[in-house]
């Protein structure tokens, strides 16, 4: 068949094309890929486009089927293209993309590729390959003018160049002079150099810097650049010279400041050499004064702006003024393509930043940006990608050398217009359905919370790079919805808004038209202005009748809510005595509930750990509830914290001695303190109720009751304590005395055994698990009646 001037031809396996010239027919097949059946062929004036259906990506080249480049579709499989007025669409699964098709920014250039390294020094290009190296003089003849093999692999070196000197290292340097085309190798002395690999190299001044894992090395070149270097070693060590650079990924010097950049410290400062430490810019917290990235790269310094530009790997692109030192950002909440920041170049009062997916430039306070959508092909950029050659920028990367003319920069000047696609409501309950739009007025009412606006562009060229911007009539404020055609409005006031939509696309350049929508909101009937006015009159007349009924009541309620705020404060105070979650004890499980009686309980439990130190676990109860107990509970946890942790019984007799001064009368704290050890615990006891002790190995629970005076009564009470083991799988359980005394329906008490048989049963659970059938039990036993006294427990099992 023939598609554009060109015939194809079908085998069974292959299909070719057939181009008739006055030597006769030429054949060339198809690259591989496309020689299936299903394969499409398209041409434009321009190119030749390769696709199958139901795949995601196309292949253009040109007219003799030569350097063939992949683009993918994101979204779907393709399966359709249509080329209309140089613009290709797709009719995919997803919908209808499109592509600009015609004369792209970039081109490419007829070196021959995949490229190591390239450089450009006057009139001549040089290109490493893989173990070789070229020199041409011109972007369009792929023919050099010079070139030789190497044994060498060059995609293992790094590359530094000076004027006509190419430097290179790997485990030592060697230089190429592209005046007399020799390559010097092994510059520097093996024995001074040690076993080190080179993996970074920057050109200062006379001063060739090269970098390696644990430190830098300073070349001091002579006029010959081959012999007689001085050697300045700077070497990494913890101990003695912890601030020198463990090698670098770039450095920038600024009058005698040397700012430099690494993995492990991010952003240095020093002056003069590395010996001569000033300042680190890791973050700190504070944006504006410290780096907030942690993978800086790429360094490059404007002097008439007197500001430094810092790549990052994530962050996006910093730049940081001397004068006023402060750091600002850009991402791609600013347009950048990527955060990914790889290398620079600074021309014509533009600065070029390749971010791997394509290239940005700043044009005054703008980023704008070359994509795949101007000829840019994705590859892998060389660290040093972005190179000047008369008028054109040269873009290298291993798989294609590409350039672009910099006055063609802004090419795309066409006007654009906007228009609304769709009008979506959404309600409170986050159902939706379309408004319609008639000559740009929109009605909705007072169900609908949201609106969504999704609008077009008649624009095909970058059309994803235009922002899109909001005001409202009566403010000055304009609201930037950044890249997304999808605007959201929310809460829209009754009756009538006037709003504008506008864009600005990657060249800065304004829409057109402004999308002008008057959106109406019809309020409900109770808040139209007629029902308002009816509120009024109404309000007025009842006001007279309610004046003296609210000023007596007024005193009332400000008395009672006086009062119930104190309750409340002195509730919130004794939550505050409790943990505000149980420590995490390795070897232990802890579980614990606490259900008080009334707003301000009586019962208390606290636990203090100190890691490797000392363990505590503590479970009390002040005479009755209410108050006068919270204040009781508020002595006995600041007395716990103010003497030191010792022996149960020394606590408590410590404890008592304070209580005791502090005289609340006939008011007593009960205590049970638990001092827990590798494989024991030590427990003692002021008038608390038994504390439950299981041991796994003998599968039998113990009730410890340790019968001493509660704190408060005998100042010179002598406190007894009990020592147990406490073995993986034990179990030890500290309650207060609301749990066993709590009455059901029949006044009858749930009394102690129970608690002893619901603790024997559940022992083999966790602590969770023991605790919560103790909370079921008494649930289940008090049916739905308030308890009487506060209920506490504290379940304390050894991990296995």
């Amino acid at each position: 068949n023939s598609v554009g001037g060109k015939n194809f031809i079908y085998t069974k396996t292959k299909r070719f094309q057939i181009d008739q010239d006055e030597s006769g027919q030429q054949i060339k097949a198809l690259p591989g890929k496309y020689t299936h059946h299903k394969s499409q062929i398209i041409q434009t004036r321009h190119q030749t486009f390769l696709w199958q259906t139901e795949t995601n990506s196309i292949a253009e080249t040109n007219s003799n089927l030569d350097r063939l480049r992949e683009i993918a579709i994101k979204e779907g499989s393709i399966n359709n293209i249509k080329n209309f007025e140089e613009t290709l669409y797709f009719a995919t699964s997803h919908g209808v993309k499109t592509m600009r098709n015609g004369d792209n920014l970039i081109k490419d250039l007829a070196i021959s590729s995949p490229s190591e390294f390239f450089y450009t020094y006057k009139n001549r290009l040089v290109n490493f390959q893989k173990k070789s190296l070229s020199i041409y003089n011109s972007i369009d003849k792929n023919r050099p003018v010079f070139k030789k093999n190497f044994k060498t692999d060059f995609s293992e070196f790094v590359f530094e160049v000076a004027g006509p000197m190419i430097f290179l290292a790997k485990d030592n340097l060697a230089v190429f002079d592209l005046n007399t085309q020799k390559m010097t190798s092994n510059l520097l002395d093996k024995n001074q150099l040690g076993e080190i690999t080179i993996n970074k190299l920057k050109m200062i001044e006379n001063i060739l810097y090269v970098s390696h894992d644990n430190g830098v090395i300073e070349v001091e070149l002579n006029d010959s650049y081959t012999q007689n270097f001085n050697l300045t070693f700077y070497e990494y060590n913890e101990l003695l010279n912890k601030n020198i650079p463990r090698g670098f990924y770039d450095i920038e010097k600024v009058d005698s400041l040397l700012f430099v950049t690494n993995s492990q410290s991010g952003l240095s400062l020093y002056k003069n050499n590395f010996n001569e430490f000033e300042h680190s810019f890791t973050y700190n917290g504070d944006a504006k004064k410290s780096l907030a990235a942690s993978t800086p790269t790429k360094l490059a310094f404007n002097q008439e702006e007197n500001m430094l530009y810092i790549a990052t790997l994530g962050s996006g692109l910093f730049s940081y003024a001397l004068s006023d030192e402060e750091f600002t950002n850009f991402s791609s909440q600013n347009g950048l393509l990527s955060n990914n920041i790889y290398d620079f170049l600074s021309i014509d009062d533009k600065l070029f930043f390749q971010s791997g997916t394509g290239i940005n430039y700043l044009d005054g306070d703008l980023i704008k940006n070359i994509t795949q959508a101007d000829g840019l092909n994705a590859n892998t950029f060389h660290n040093e990608s972005l190179h000047v050659f008369g008028d054109r920028i040269l873009i290298s990367g291993q798989e294609s050398l590409q350039s672009f003319v910099l006055d063609s920069l802004g090419r795309s000047n066409d006007p654009f217009y906007l228009s609304l696609f769709k009008s979506t409501g959404i309600d409170e309950l986050n159902n939706k359905q379309e408004i319609p739009v008639e000559q740009g007025n929109i009605k909705i009412n007072y169900k609908t919370k949201t609106i969504v606006l999704d609008v077009l562009t008649n624009q095909r060229y970058k059309a994803q790079q235009i922002q899109y911007f909001i005001e409202r009539d009566g403010s000055t404020e304009v609201i930037r919805n950044g890249f997304n055609n999808q605007i959201q409005l929310n809460a829209l006031p009754f009756y009538t808004s006037n709003i504008s939509i506008f864009g600005i696309n990657g060249d800065g350049q304004k829409s057109s038209n402004d999308l002008h929508l008057v959106i109406y909101n019809s309020p409900p009937w109770w808040l139209r202005v007629e029902s308002i006015i009816s509120y009024l009159l109404l309000l007025i007349v009842g006001i007279r009748f309610f004046v003296k009924y609210r000023e007596q009541k007024t005193k009332q309620r400000m008395e009672g809510e006086r009062k119930n705020q104190e309750l409340e404060e002195a509730k919130q105070l004794q939550n505050s005595l409790l943990p505000k979650k149980n420590p995490t004890v390795n070897g232990f499980d802890i579980s614990t509930y606490l259900k008080p009686a009334t707003e301000i309980g009586g019962d208390y439990y606290d636990f203090f750990h100190k890691k490797g130190e000392y363990f505590y676990a503590i479970c009390g109860d002040a005479t009755g509830h209410g108050v006068v107990s919270g204040i009781m509970v508020s002595v006995t946890k600041a007395g716990l914290n103010g003497i030191p942790m010792d022996e149960p019984s020394r606590i408590l007799a410590q404890l008592n001695r304070i209580v005791k001064r502090v005289n609340f009368g006939r008011l007593r704290m009960s205590l049970s303190v638990a001092k827990f050890n590798e494989n024991t615990f030590k427990i003692s006891s002021a008038a608390m109720p038994p504390t439950y002790y299981f041991s796994s190995q003998s599968n039998e629970v113990e009730e410890i009751l340790v019968p001493n005076l509660p704190l408060g009564g005998i100042e010179t009470e002598e406190f007894d304590g009990v020592e147990k083991e406490f073995q993986s799988g034990d179990v030890m359980v500290m309650i207060s005395d609301g749990l066993p005394e709590l009455p059901n329906h029949s006044n009858d008490l749930l009394d102690y055994d129970k608690v002893y048989d619901c603790i024997k049963e559940h022992a083999g659970q966790s602590a969770e698990e023991i605790k919560e059938a103790l909370v079921d039990l008494s649930d289940q036993w008090a049916d739905g009646l308030m308890n009487p006294d506060d209920i506490t427990i504290v379940v304390i099992k050894k991990a296995a």
